[in-house]
């Protein structure tokens, strides 16, 4: 994500910027089913929905965030069973 959000963030008008902690996690917790056009997809979305300086967690599409979501609520119910 590092890359692209430096490839990009002249592009949307935010050279200073950081990923808060959590965004790493959730984005490898995603399939990316279309690799990194995908990725690269997902950091333009972020970045044009940043607000401030910090990328955040939901910031990041909503395709990404269901996916992570679901994907705990599965890991969850399975502990429990």
């Amino acid at each position: 994500m590092s890359y692209f959000t430096s490839c990009f963030k002249g592009e949307f008008g935010k050279e200073r910027l950081e990923l808060d902690p959590d965004v790493i996690p959730l984005l490898a917790q995603y399939d990316w089913p279309g690799n990194m056009r995908e990725l690269q997809s997902a950091v333009k979305y972020a970045l044009a929905h940043t607000v401030g300086t910090v990328i955040r967690p939901s910031y990041l599409p909503p395709t990404v965030l269901e996916s992570v979501r679901i994907e705990r609520q599965g890991a969850g119910a399975s502990k429990d069973a």
